[in-house]
């Protein structure tokens, strides 16, 4: 994971806003029943690998039955807002927010039997030491389950891209989207087997339209009152870029499941 903080508190709020709390991207309930199809977490000992705000750690707990959730960040402002969900849901006794150094993670070999991460993967420069390294901490049998950001496989991509890309920079946000075979192929390449990648492209630009109706209809005096005109301004022209490359496929949205050999 990235050192460096992605996320304000003024953003984390503005975030939160638009993808509900304990989230800073399109996903939720929804996507987590979808991406856990036919995956069992019920009783397992689960990491959630750059747990942002802890959404998906409150739902891995309180809906899917993990016995235990180590919540997994670099960034420590993420951590304490986790912290306050877990404790406000009483879930201390099974979500742990742990802050973690960018590099191997800190925790035993053959330790878990799931991990979950939701766009993370594409806050890395290179996918193959974490690939390693969650090789390394998942038990025989252990499945790596994520959802996460990837670009088109077209050689020239459109200036939709482009500019979503820029729009993200200038709020300094640092990403490096990657082809789903780029990441099939890191996967097999660390010992994953039945490498699998589903494409939710169309789930998830349908849940971008409604976003930008929302900044841009009955959210928007909200959000500009708190993040001002210029901050609103460009809210608004990052998710509109990131529509415009969803509908043209340069911009992907997909959902990750690789095993760990027996």
């Amino acid at each position: 994971m990235n050192a460096n903080a992605q996320y304000d508190d003024e953003s984390r709020a503005g975030l939160q806003r638009i993808y509900g709390t304990g989230f800073t991207s399109p996903g939720g309930l929804t996507e987590m029943t979808q991406l856990l199809d036919g995956l069992d977490l019920t009783g397992k000992d689960v990491m959630d690998l750059g747990c942002g705000l802890g959404g998906d750690s409150l739902l891995l707990a309180g809906e899917f039955g993990a016995a235990s959730v180590i919540s997994v960040d670099v960034d420590p402002g993420n951590l304490k807002v986790t912290s306050d969900y877990v404790a406000d849901a009483d879930l201390g006794h099974i979500i742990t927010p742990t802050l973690v150094e960018p590099g191997p993670l800190p925790f035993a070999n053959d330790l878990f039997d799931g991990v979950h991460s939701k766009a993370m993967l594409c806050h890395l420069d290179d996918l193959a030491p974490m690939f390693q390294e969650l090789r390394r901490v998942l038990k025989p049998d252990g499945t790596f389950f994520a959802a996460d950001w990837m670009k088109g496989e077209r050689d020239e991509l459109s200036q939709s891209y482009h500019d979503f890309l820029s729009n993200l920079a200038s709020a300094g946000l640092e990403f490096f989207f990657r082809t789903p075979q780029a990441h099939a192929d890191a996967l097999v390449e660390a010992g994953f087997e039945n490498v699998e990648l589903r494409d939710a492209t169309p789930v998830v630009e349908a849940y971008a339209r409604n976003i930008v109706e929302q900044v841009t209809g009955n959210a928007r005096d909200d959000l500009a009152q708190s993040l001002g005109e210029g901050g609103y301004e460009a809210m608004v022209a990052r998710n509109q870029s990131r529509l415009n490359a969803l509908t043209n496929g340069d911009l992907k949205f997909q959902y990750i499941k690789a095993m760990c050999p027996a």
